[in-house]
């Protein structure tokens, strides 16, 4: 199975969305986060018009005005998705993957700057992920660091590298380390730059193998 996830910073724009199916159309993921889509309304020709086919399904999450904002798109032949259910922050979809029929929760996540709603939703997650076990998929852009090397310049503020960690150890969640990606965001005159974005797995769910970009 081959993920995507990219914080878009907004999808109202024709050029955004080309840009997006340009990499679309490279990479040909199966299924694709997207974060940060600042829009209250998705629909089929929005998505399709993203994808590499027309045989894709999708979810989303509305933005609150002008912030925030989750979409979901994926090939549809390979994952079904059962269900799907959302909180502040991040969107889960309950679906099984190829012909087998596996069992597995995939969870776009954009998480808020505040400290307390940041931590708040860590909570929320893991105590669901615990719950359910099995096969999870979390990823998106957490606005949080796990080592002090993973910012660099004047970056803006992040919980304590401790609680982000302690989610992640609590769960036993496996962090994909992205090949040739140190950082994720840039400021954009380049004073400052992170790693908030990444992919992390259940030890079930990596047992499977999988790409990501």
């Amino acid at each position: 199975m081959k993920f995507m996830s990219f914080n878009v910073r907004g999808l109202g724009g024709v050029l955004k969305r080309k840009e997006v199916g340009r990499v679309v159309r490279k990479e040909r993921p199966d299924f694709m986060l997207l974060q940060e889509t600042k829009l209250q309304k998705v629909d089929g020709h929005l998505c399709r018009g993203m994808w590499y086919s027309d045989g894709c399904d999708w979810a989303m999450t509305e933005s609150v005005g002008a912030s925030g904002g989750l979409l979901c798109i994926w090939d549809k032949v390979k994952f079904v998705k059962l269900a799907e259910f959302s909180r502040d922050g991040f969107l889960v979809i309950e679906g099984v993957w190829g012909p087998k029929k596996v069992l597995c929760y995939l969870v776009n996540v954009y998480a808020p700057q505040d400290r307390h709603n940041k931590v708040r939703l860590w909570e929320v997650l893991g105590k669901m992920v615990m719950e359910k076990g099995g096969r999870w998929l979390i990823a998106g852009d957490f606005n949080a660091v796990r080592y002090p090397e993973e910012r660099r310049g004047r970056t803006r503020e992040c919980p304590k590298i401790e609680e982000f960690n302690v989610f992640i150890e609590t769960i036993g969640l496996i962090d994909i380390r992205l090949a040739n990606k140190r950082f994720t965001w840039y400021r954009p005159d380049g004073s400052s730059m992170s790693r908030l974005d990444r992919f992390l797995m259940t030890e079930e769910m990596y047992e499977m193998g999988h790409e990501w970009v």
